[in-house]
């Protein structure tokens, strides 16, 4: 078995300098720092894809033997890994077929991961690759298996996938950046991508700031006042997230504040046209208990902060400005932290600067929701068209239909060209006790305009006209329906954990209707849910059943 120690100076001095906290834990950090560069993944290699498309993903591995397993494993919205299989898997409640899950018996080469037709729901999806000695990665014991979490400090890797609607905003241009101004000739687009691995020498060409590309007030390495482009935070400081993969490709840049708040983390030198408008973008994330304001400047001037000590620590969010220039020239985009006193820590990814052409209407249309009841969770899925200058979307909830409480939010992904379906959930253990449950999105845009969706409504008791029974059922469950109008209702029936067991459509008449769900006999034995929605008026009717 090959290894290798590969412990930098910076990162050495950084580690050594927790030991105050715990000598053991310094030295069994260290300790496991040159352990973890046997198996070593050094960088992912993908595809940008569009639903659809076939998503492919390697791996540059170094240090595996020839007797090396490997073996691909996903995260998804459930938080745990799981391995891939060849064949069908289920991710996020759909179905994807996966191939070159697993190889045996390979030095320095792991296989191919292949997932066929691609969908949204493989949006921030997390995926690495887990390599053992000999011996099936896949649920195996603590401390056996390299490239997952409890080997070396250097080891953890992650690929977070993103699935894009066209290639007009794939790289070279940043996550949501159509015709992005800060990619040059370099490679360099806004990302931290432009980091190059030589198989040959062991060693990385970083060309993600130099001349023409981008600058830095702070110096590279590991402390106050230095930054990090890597692709996990947990080398820089162990009390960094360690699970936290950049919010695209293969590195972010991890930066450690400096007293100084006129400091400079990231600038570029950018040149403008007179009379016309730019958004300027970023992608930020919390690293610790320290509370940055990440600031976005043009020329000095501040066009857009962001207070991340409301976010979670470990959660990307986009900060979003804009720019009006009075003349031609040069001007410099800048990101820092304004927070008196400094010192805070954070990671950037996906910088964006480009001409802002539509900022002047919301083109965000075809935004429909639906919510449906899965225990004590509402599942919420929804679909938007024309994404563009489109920043997020904010779930509301309410139980008067009235008052409205955001729950949650997601990135919009800024697809122009085609629909795109979101899923998330709210947890209602808190307001089980209403009749109803009211649902909204406010779809927010880059310079602070919104819209709202329909409102999608869950019922938590059996009113409204709606009986259904027996239960316990044997074979068959009977509804009776009172329609306010001629119309269509779904009629699904969920287990215990969501899952949909049956389903059908049928025509109901203004006034009483009686209809049956039949052959149900063989069902397991348990809980489940009904679940009635009226297409001509969006109501949803839960109820919950035995067998």
């Amino acid at each position: 078995m090959k290894r290798k120690a590969l412990l930098s100076q910076a990162a050495l001095s950084g580690l050594l300098r927790k030991i105050h906290k715990s000598v053991f834990i310094g030295v069994f950090a260290l300790t496991i720092a040159f352990k973890g560069y046997a198996h070593h993944v050094e960088t992912f290699t993908y595809n940008c894809v569009s639903p659809g498309q076939n998503l492919q993903i390697d791996a540059i591995v170094v240090f595996a033997g020839p007797d090396t397993w490997y073996q691909w494993q996903y995260r998804d919205n459930s938080g745990v890994w799981q391995c891939f299989v060849n064949g069908v898997n289920s991710i996020n409640g759909v179905n994807f077929t996966v191939s070159g899950a697993t190889s045996q018996n390979v030095e320095d080469d792991a296989p191919l991961l292949t997932i066929n037709s691609v969908t949204a729901a493989l949006e921030n999806v997390q995926v690495r690759v887990l390599m053992r000695p000999g011996a099936s990665p896949c649920n195996a014991p603590a401390g056996t298996t390299y490239g997952g979490d409890d080997m070396g400090i250097f080891e953890t890797k992650y690929l977070r996938l993103h699935v894009y609607g066209n290639a007009a905003i794939c790289p070279p241009n940043a996550y949501l950046c159509d015709d992005n101004m800060l990619f040059n000739a370099q490679g360099y687009y806004g990302g931290f991508e432009n980091k190059v691995y030589n198989t040959g020498t062991n060693t990385y060409t970083n060309n993600n700031f130099g001349a023409g590309i981008a600058s830095s007030d702070f110096i590279f390495g590991t402390g106050a006042g230095r930054y990090q482009d890597i692709n996990n935070p947990f080398p820089v400081s162990i009390d960094f997230p360690r699970n936290f993969p950049p919010h695209t490709g293969n590195f972010q840049m991890v930066i450690q504040g400096s007293a100084n708040i006129n400091d400079r983390a990231w600038y570029k030198i950018v040149a403008v046209a007179a009379g016309t408008k730019y958004v300027f973008s970023v992608f930020a994330a919390r690293l610790d208990d320290s509370d940055p304001i990440v600031t976005l400047k043009v020329n000095g001037v501040t066009v857009q902060t962001s207070d991340l000590s409301v976010q979670p620590i470990g959660s990307w969010i986009r900060i979003s400005g804009q720019y009006n220039s009075a003349s031609n020239g040069d001007v410099v985009i800048s990101i820092g932290d304004s927070r008196a006193g400094g010192l805070n820590n954070y990671s950037l990814d996906d910088i964006c600067f480009r001409q802002c052409l539509n900022c002047g209407t919301l083109p965000l249309h075809n935004l429909s929701l639906a919510a449906f009841l899965q225990g004590t969770n509402v599942g919420l899925k929804w679909t938007a068209e024309n994404e563009m200058n489109t920043s997020q979307f904010i779930i509301e909830r309410s139980t008067d239909g009235i008052n409205f409480t955001a729950v949650g939010s997601k990135a919009a992904s800024g697809q122009t060209n085609t629909i795109t379906e979101y899923q998330s959930s709210d947890n209602i253990q808190a307001v089980l006790s209403a009749s109803i449950v009211y649902y909204r999105l406010r779809a927010t845009d880059i310079d602070g305009r919104f819209t709202y969706s329909n409102i999608s409504i869950v019922r938590l008791s059996k009113k409204a006209g709606v009986q259904v029974w027996p239960s316990p059922f044997r074979d068959n469950v009977n509804i009776t329906y009172n329609a306010s109008a001629n119309s269509k209702i779904d009629v699904v029936i969920v287990n215990s954990v969501g899952k949909v067991i049956k389903q059908g459509n049928y025509s109901v008449s203004q006034g009483l209707n009686q209809l049956s769900v039949n052959n149900l006999d063989g069902l397991a034995p348990g809980i489940y849910f009904i679940r009635i929605t009226d297409k001509n008026s969006s109501e949803t009717y839960i109820q919950k059943l035995t067998k």
